[in-house]
């Protein structure tokens, strides 16, 4: 009687692991084996549904933890860049929540911990590359203040919160909005004093009720996935 092994999962699986498996039921044959991987989007859903299944079928299981994370895993294994949809991303955020709230205790809690923190600065980015390309390409002011006040919002802890308060100021004096923009300003060169645009951002503050502002500087930064 023969058999078949293998995983499912985020990971790659290894021949010695494969080997292994193998090796445990050598006693039901067969008389050859053979290993077969494949990566890829397509295995990341199977495994969001094999993982899930189990949870359906087992949700007090010692080993529900784990196949919670590892749904996150797959989500996160398929994140795209800043300029690119943010489904999966998104998804994953989400999984790993659920971890945090249903298995606060796991020894996965750490790990989703620092996916959360993760999934949270690649959507912050997201939404800033959404703002200045309606600032910088489209000239879409008020788009671009959307955003901001949206990132503002949602991802208080973005990394690069100093960029965000100055790129807003700016969109807002470009829009005659100079008054409101001064707060922004304040913040900035409150919080963020070392920042590389606290010194464009006291010239800012400058030109508020001055002659009529320029277009916005170029970023500091690139990709932030």
């Amino acid at each position: 009687m023969c058999g078949i092994v293998g995983r499912v999962g985020p990971s790659p699986v290894g021949e010695l692991e494969i080997r292994r498996m193998c090796d445990a039921i050598r006693h039901r044959g067969p008389d050859d084996w053979g290993l077969f991987t494949e990566g890829g989007t397509g295995n990341y859903i199977l495994a969001v549904s094999a993982y899930r299944e189990f949870l359906t079928l087992y949700p007090s299981h010692p080993k529900s933890d784990y196949a919670q994370f590892q749904v996150g895993e797959s989500f996160f294994k398929q994140r795209n860049g800043p300029d690119r949809d943010q489904t999966p991303t998104e998804n994953a955020l989400a999984e790993y929540e659920k971890l945090l709230q249903l298995y606060g205790q796991s020894t996965h809690a750490e790990a989703a911990r620092q996916r959360v923190v993760e999934c949270r600065q690649s959507l912050a980015r997201a939404e800033f590359v959404a703002g200045y390309f309606y600032q910088r390409t489209r000239q879409a002011y008020r788009a671009a203040i959307a955003r901001y006040e949206s990132l503002l919002t949602q991802f208080p802890d973005y990394r690069q919160t100093d960029e965000v308060l100055f790129r807003i100021a700016e969109c807002l004096n470009l829009t005659g909005r100079g008054a409101e923009a001064r707060p922004h300003l304040a913040r900035l060169l409150e919080l963020y004093p070392q920042s590389p645009h606290a010194e464009p951002a006291r010239r800012l503050m400058g030109q508020l009720s001055g002659p009529a502002p320029k277009g916005p500087e170029p970023p500091t930064t690139t990709d932030g996935r």
